[in-house]
């Protein structure tokens, strides 16, 4: 049908426009269920098990990313922070999921003299301070402006960001796993069924709330650098 194709030339992005960043981050996010304290970190399997595909996309997004910075004459350092490796069969080891994931990443466009994986935070807060003692151990001055581009779950942004500002960097978000519901013309589609309780609704339900929980948690804490953007 006509309008079906959408022609995308006029909406890539102004090189004038982007931030430039001596960083950009990518936070990883766990899939092991049966320890909830991995649930902020990345398990990297084997040739068998795979990779992780959310966590696949955001480093090809950071690989986009990089490569709008160098075109706009920056030249940043890509974090990738994939957190311990959890002792279980088919999950590498810290040395071998990091070189597995440089190898995506290297796939993605970003050289390796440019790609550092993180591997020691084990949360959200934890992982943002080996980010920052990273970007100080190199020399890159931190501040309350935009010094990092933030590659992470939508539903984790807003804390992350007021986390990092707790710790005097500055973050842009480019947020990822978004939700959303079908359109069709314009109107949002809907049946009988999307009345219904679903295992996906529950799974999501259960993220925000998680989520909202954390952040009281951090703000009693004091790590969040101002409540008021959550």
């Amino acid at each position: 049908a006509e309008g079906a194709i959408v022609d995308i030339r006029d909406s890539r992005v102004n090189p004038s426009v982007i931030p430039a960043v001596p960083a950009i981050v990518v936070f990883g996010e766990g899939i092991s269920p049966a320890d909830p304290s991995f649930r902020s970190r990345v398990q990297v399997g084997n040739a068998d098990t795979g990779f992780n595909n959310s966590m696949t996309s955001r480093i090809f997004y950071a690989g986009a990313l990089y490569n709008e910075q160098v075109a706009a004459g920056n030249n940043p350092l890509v974090i990738i922070s994939i957190g311990p490796q959890l002792n279980a069969p088919g999950v590498l080891d810290d040395q071998s999921a990091a070189q597995a994931i440089g190898q995506i990443a290297l796939a993605a466009g970003i050289p390796i003299e440019d790609i550092l994986i993180e591997t020691e935070g084990v949360d959200l807060y934890s992982t943002a301070v080996e980010i920052v003692n990273a970007l100080n151990s190199r020399g890159i001055a931190t501040g309350t402006n935009a010094d990092i581009l933030l590659i992470a779950p939508i539903l984790n942004t807003s804390r992350a960001v007021s986390t990092f500002a707790s710790l005097g960097v500055g973050a842009v978000t480019r947020p990822t796993d978004q939700f959303t519901f079908q359109l069709n013309g314009g109107q949002l589609v809907a049946n009988i069924a999307d009345l219904l309780p679903s295992v996906d609704a529950l799974t999501l339900t259960t993220r925000v709330v998680e989520e909202y929980l954390t952040a009281v948690y951090y703000f009693l804490r004091g790590w969040l650098g101002n409540p008021m953007m959550l």
